[in-house]
């Protein structure tokens, strides 16, 4: 289903089912939309920025394909695709978590002191865009690897799999990382950890996997 206009989620619920739901304008009203494993969502168009409203249950794919971006206003759980194509994907004060691929073209995450993203699910490694973020979760066996700067303000949790900065920075600015099985991966010749925090952290016990490049 394409809405080329105005989607008025005034009364009651919009549900997707197993469907795609291309939005081209905006959203009226505040109810939620109910999503699902098998639901796809796609933000097109060249209006101004979408905020999004509530999406529960998640979503199978999503899509921002908007030079204006989109605006989370809930915690969102895409458990198949995170499409960037275009536009910046304004998480806020939200959890954003991601079990499936990313990929990003032209499009952006775009984080901040509140912002959160997990990395979950069984499938395989992926790059994750440059974002700032409060706390970022790590619980996938193949790992992740950053394409760009990334900025941990909170908390880094290393629960499983690998997090492998390439040529990139991370900047752990906030508590001491937690550490389950996962790990970092800064070996690379461009890689750099940098540590920014104002008071004392401690690295948990076999925390990277060799050698750190740039500390």
């Amino acid at each position: 289903v394409t809405v080329n206009g105005i989607l008025a989620l005034n009364n009651g619920t919009y549900q997707i089912g197993n469907n795609n739901l291309v939005l081209t304008a905006g959203i009226s009203g505040s109810n939620a939309i109910i999503g699902g494993t098998a639901s796809n969502l796609t933000v097109g168009g060249t209006s101004t920025s979408l905020a999004l409203p509530p999406i529960t249950n998640g979503l199978n794919d999503f899509t921002l394909n908007r030079p204006n971006g989109a605006t989370l206003n809930s915690n969102l759980t895409v458990n198949g695709t995170l499409n960037l194509t275009s536009g910046a994907f304004s998480i806020c004060a939200n959890t954003l978590s991601l079990l499936g691929a990313i990929s990003s073209a032209a499009g952006t995450l775009s984080g901040g002191s509140s912002s959160n993203i997990t990395i979950a699910g069984s499938g395989a490694s992926a790059n994750l865009p440059a974002v700032s973020l409060n706390n970022l979760t790590l619980n996938r066996v193949n790992g992740i690897s950053l394409g760009g700067a990334g900025s941990v303000g909170g908390t880094l949790a290393l629960t499983a799999g690998t997090l492998t900065l390439g040529a990139n920075t991370l900047t752990i600015a906030g508590n001491s990382p937690s550490r389950t099985s996962g790990n970092i991966d800064a070996s690379n010749a461009g890689a750099t950890l940098a540590f920014t925090n104002t008071s004392a952290i401690t690295l948990p016990a076999s925390v990277f996997t060799g050698n750190v490049n740039n500390l």
